[in-house]
C-alpha cells in the first residue's frame, strides 16, 4: 500500500483541528498479511498562504496506523485471530491505559481513532521521532546505559499495573484467541474496551501446535519441554498462578529492542540524559513482569553484557529495586517499601519467577524453530 486511500483520509478529518490538513503520507510499511500499513504525516496547522506575503504554515508529523484487518470466519488461522484482536487491543491500550503512565514512562499518545467507510480503523498516534530519533533495531545496538534505561522502564511499567487483576472488568479482556466457528456467538471484539487476559504471544495455551513440534529425543525435549511431559504444563500454570495474584501486572507483551526509541545523549560522549520510548502495544495483558524481562534478556540484550561481571542477576536486582520504589503501595494494600521488599515480592520470588519465564521463553522458541524447520 503505498499511498493514503480516500476512505483513510476521510476519516481522518474529523479527528484534526480545522485548520490542519494533510500535505503529505509517507509510507513506512505494511503490516503482517497485508492487514494493513503504518504512514508517517505530515501535517500543516494552517491553509496554504493565500500570497507570497502570507507567513509559512507550521508543519509537524503524526503516525498513522490504518488497519484492514478481514473479519473473522471459520477459514481463520489461530495466528490470524490472534493478529486481529491485536490491533484491537493496541487501540484499546493507547485509549484507556495510556494516560495511567507516569511522565517518565514514555509511551506514544492517542491522538485519534476513527472507522473508515470500507470497515477499516485509522488510529493517529504523536510521532516518537521528535524527541526520540534514535530507533534501536537490533541486539547489537543496545549499549549498557540504553539496557539499564529499558529495565527502568519495565519496572516503572509494571509497578503502575501492579495489581491491576483485582481492579478491572476481566469479562472486558480478551480471551486467548481461538479460531471462530462459522457462527460467532458471545461478546463482539468491538464490544470490548480491554486488553488480553494473558499478555504477550507465546504463552503454552495458543502454542501447543508449536510444543507438539518438540521431538521427545531432541536436546530440548530430553530435557521435559515436550508435550507428554508435565513440565511445560507446570511451569505455565505457575506463570499464571503466582502465590500473590496482586503481583500480576500488565506486560507490554512484545519487548525487543525493535520496539524501542531513544533521546539522543546529552553529549557525544556520554549517554547521561537520555531516555527511553516503547512503542507497539498489541499484547500488553495480565502476566508476570519477569515475562517480559525474560524475552528482553533474551533476543535483545548484548550477549557481551550478560557476561559473570554484568550478569543478568545485577539486571534483576536493579529490576527489582525501581519496582519496589515506585510500587502503588496504597492500591496493593502494603504498608511500605519493606513490607513489598520482604514479603509482597522478596528478590528470590522474582528470581525464581524469571527462571520458570526463561524456559517458557525457551520451550516456545524451541517449538517455534520446529515448526519453522
Amino acid at each position: 500500500m503505498a499511498s493514503l486511500p480516500d476512505d483513510v483520509r476521510d476519516a481522518l478529518r474529523p479527528l484534526l483541528p480545522p485548520s490542519h490538513s494533510i500535505v503529505h503520507a509517507e509510507h513506512l510499511t505494511d503490516l503482517w498479511a497485508g492487514y494493513g500499513a503504518i504512514f508517517r504525516l505530515t501535517l500543516s496547522s494552517a491553509p496554504p498562504p493565500s500570497s507570497s506575503s502570507s507567513p509559512p504554515p507550521s508543519r509537524y508529523t503524526l503516525i498513522l496506523k490504518y488497519i484492514d484487518a478481514p473479519a473473522p470466519s471459520s477459514s481463520s488461522s489461530l495466528s490470524s485471530e490472534r493478529k486481529r484482536i491485536s490491533y484491537v487491543v493496541e487501540t484499546n491500550f493507547y485509549a484507556r491505559f495510556r494516560t495511567r503512565l507516569p511522565a517518565d514512562v514514555h509511551a506514544p499518545s492517542l491522538v485519534g481513532t476513527a472507522l473508515t467507510s470500507r470497515g477499516g480503523r485509522a488510529t493517529l498516534l504523536t510521532d516518537l521521532r521528535d524527541g526520540f530519533p534514535e530507533f534501536a533495531e537490533k541486539r547489537a545496538t543496545l549499549s549498557p546505559s540504553q539496557v539499564h534505561l529499558a529495565v527502568e522502564w519495565l519496572a516503572k511499567y509494571h509497578a503502575t499495573f501492579s495489581g491491576l487483576a483485582q481492579r478491572v472488568d476481566l469479562d472486558d479482556f480478551f480471551p486467548p484467541p481461538s479460531v471462530p466457528s462459522s457462527s460467532p456467538s458471545g461478546t463482539d471484539d468491538g464490544d470490548r474496551t480491554g486488553l488480553w487476559r494473558q499478555g504477550g504471544y507465546t504463552y503454552l495455551s495458543t502454542r501447543l501446535s508449536e510444543l507438539a513440534a518438540i521431538a521427545p529425543t531432541s536436546k530440548w525435549g530430553r530435557l521435559g519441554l515436550h508435550k507428554d511431559s508435565p513440565l511445560p504444563y507446570a511451569i505455565d500454570w505457575c506463570l499464571r498462578s503466582p502465590r500473590l495474584r496482586s503481583r500480576l501486572t500488565l506486560c507490554h507483551g512484545d519487548v525487543k529492542a525493535a520496539n524501542m526509541a531513544f533521546s539522543s545523549p546529552s553529549s557525544s560522549s556520554s549517554s547521561a540524559g537520555q531516555a527511553v520510548a516503547f512503542y507497539d502495544f498489541q499484547y500488553p495483558g495480565l502476566s508476570l513482569g519477569v515475562q517480559d524481562l525474560a524475552k528482553f534478556f533474551a533476543t535483545s540484550i548484548p550477549t557481551s553484557l550478560l557476561s559473570p561481571s554484568a550478569s543478568a542477576d545485577e539486571l534483576l536486582k536493579m529490576y527489582h529495586d525501581i519496582l519496589i520504589d515506585a510500587l502503588p503501595l496504597d492500591q496493593l494494600g502494603i504498608r511500605d517499601a519493606h513490607e513489598a521488599r520482604t514479603q509482597w515480592y522478596p528478590l528470590a520470588d522474582l528470581e525464581a519467577d524469571f527462571d520458570l519465564a526463561l524456559v517458557a521463553w525457551t520451550c516456545f522458541l524451541a517449538g517455534w524453530s520446529a515448526v519453522e524447520a
